[in-house]
């Protein structure tokens, strides 16, 4: 699943680890234009995109 998100994402928010795993990019979070491609390439529920206001509250 992370090669998946990793190719699917447009914005590089997902790198795949040495290991497999998925990583977060932190740096490339606020780029999210919420395209919801990682939730279509994705299981259900094993993504989670949470739109958050300037103050940390969430959508």
């Amino acid at each position: 699943m992370a090669a998946k998100l990793e190719e699917v994402c447009p914005v590089d928010i997902y790198a795949q680890a040495a290991d497999g795993t998925a990583q977060i990019v932190a740096v490339n979070v606020d780029e999210c234009v919420l395209c919801r491609l990682c939730l279509d390439a994705s299981p259900d529920g094993a993504v989670r995109v949470l739109k958050l206001y300037e103050d940390g509250a969430e959508l």
